[in-house]
């Protein structure tokens, strides 16, 4: 897997984040996003304005969610299904 690709910065805009959370459910806290979350527009343009894209958070989930890059992502799957081997999932 080509990680450059991934390495971009991503900023949440959730105006609804505790409504979103609470009605929707989430299998993660926005909180702990791979990227900015940001509440308002005005956060948002902030966010923009002085690159604090909070980096560090998507490096974070690169390293738990992308543990393989290898371009092996059918065997991994096959493996998983007919061989039932488990390994870190998201």
């Amino acid at each position: 897997m080509n990680l450059r690709y991934i390495k971009k910065p991503i900023i949440f805009y959730a105006f609804d984040k505790d409504y979103y959370q609470l009605r929707r459910g989430v299998h993660r806290s926005l909180d702990d996003a791979c990227g900015k979350v940001c509440t308002t527009f005005d956060e948002v343009l902030s966010t923009i304005r002085n690159k604090t894209f909070e980096m560090e958070k998507l490096a974070a989930f690169i390293e738990e969610c992308f543990d393989t890059h290898e371009k092996r992502s059918s065997d991994i799957v096959i493996d998983s299904i007919l061989l039932h081997e488990k390994g870190k999932r998201c």
